[in-house]
């Protein structure tokens, strides 16, 4: 069957082309209403919208240094070199990625003052700041949950010992 130019009362919810052996005629389902396909694919889109959301929040906290940055700022505006050392670990290449990746997504502020030599603070951003009480949360979550991670991590490491060395 032909499609028509203009648009009938009804509407054809089979894309041009696609067949069925059991069906001879189109199914028409009233302008408005939408088919299985549509209805599936939208849900399917809130998914995956909610997906990225998640995504999105786990990324801005990913990075293995920004929550220990967060909480060093949380006390005020922070220099560079005081950053360095109470991080002790993290090389000074990988603390100014990890800055400049925090402003450029708005969670701390760079201030630098003039003088010889400049001095640079880092502060939290009214964003950076509210964030601290959910990554402090969830911080406080995975303390209380370090015994029961750990038993998780031994049973599963028993189970899967045995399937590794059968092959």
């Amino acid at each position: 069957m032909d499609v028509p130019d203009e648009q009938p009362e009804y509407a054809l919810p089979r894309r041009r082309g696609a067949t069925h052996p059991e069906v001879t005629e189109p199914i028409l389902i009233p302008r408005g209403r939408r088919t299985y396909y549509e209805v599936a694919m939208s849900r399917a889109a809130g998914i995956r919208s909610r997906a990225l959301q998640s995504r999105d929040a786990i990324e801005l906290l990913s990075s293995k240094w920004r929550i220990a940055v967060l909480h060093l700022l949380t006390a005020g505006p922070v220099r560079t070199g005081e950053l360095q050392r109470a991080l002790g670990e993290i090389s000074h290449k990988v603390l100014t990625q990890t800055l400049r990746g925090m402003e450029r997504d708005g969670l701390i502020t760079r201030r630098v003052a003039s003088g010889a030599p400049p001095r640079v603070d880092y502060a939290l951003t009214q964003m950076g700041r509210s964030v601290v009480k959910p990554v402090r949360d969830l911080c406080h979550w995975a303390r209380a949950h370090v015994a029961e991670r750990d038993a998780a991590r031994r049973r599963y490491d028993a189970a899967v010992s045995p399937r590794s060395s059968a092959k």
